[in-house]
């Protein structure tokens, strides 16, 4: 699941109907768009054998909300989340989604450092 912030979007969308050609762009091409990315980012992390048992997804929306959300609606065993490492005044100034899926998911989260 690759969700894009819906500010990110927002932005997007904006500059991107200023293009003739774009003006009809959609929320539903931005979450085809990140569900291409999260495709991508499986094919280069798992092997083959691996790419039947995983459903790329994209997202607009708030990435905890969404992360949760898809968690319930497909009924995940466990949860694979990307996080970088974060210095002290940004863990006091900006949340985490890392942290706060962890804080609020019911399933096992493998977090793997960027």
């Amino acid at each position: 699941l690759h969700v894009v912030p819906t500010s990110e979007f927002e932005a997007h969308l904006t500059s991107i109907r200023a293009i003739p050609e774009f003006a009809d762009y959609s929320l539903t091409q931005e979450e085809e768009s990140a569900a291409n990315f999260a495709k991508r980012v499986a094919r280069l992390t798992l092997d083959e054998c691996d790419e039947e048992h995983v459903r790329p997804m994209g997202r607009v929306g708030d990435p905890v909300d969404e992360i949760l959300d898809a968690t319930e609606t497909l009924d995940a065993r466990y949860l694979v989340i990307g996080h970088h490492p974060r210095s002290p005044t940004s863990k006091a100034l900006f949340g985490s989604t890392t942290q706060s899926v962890l804080l609020n998911t019911s399933v096992p989260v493998v977090t793997v450092r960027e």
